[in-house]
């Protein structure tokens, strides 16, 4: 047994088979291209698209801030629950002002 599974090559002679696969290494970059490609040409057929940009990040930070209901399963949850409020700072920026005499160890 050479530690394969299903006979399957070793790691490193595969590895050394698929670095040397052309179609395999230019698959990333054509589906890169591909992505910014029809992002550009949507950008472009929009004029106000920096306003709509702005608007939506303006509504997703909103709803981040605010957040009524979950999506998904957990809307029936929400529906009778409020969520707690999102807190305005991060547990660690609370943990290091509440321990200031520990907040210099690691």
């Amino acid at each position: 047994m050479n530690g394969t599974y299903l006979a399957m090559p070793a790691f490193p002679k595969a590895a050394g088979v698929a670095v040397r696969d052309t179609t395999l290494l230019g698959n990333p970059r054509h589906a890169t291209y591909t992505i910014r490609d029809k992002r550009a040409k949507a950008v472009a057929e929009l004029s106000d698209w920096s306003e709509l940009r702005e608007a939506g990040k303006q509504v997703k930070d909103h709803k981040l801030q605010h957040p009524k209901r979950l999506p998904g399963p957990g809307r029936a949850w929400t529906a009778e629950r409020d969520l707690p409020q999102v807190p305005a700072r991060m547990f660690r920026a609370w943990w290091k002002q509440s321990r200031p005499w520990k907040a210099g160890i690691k």
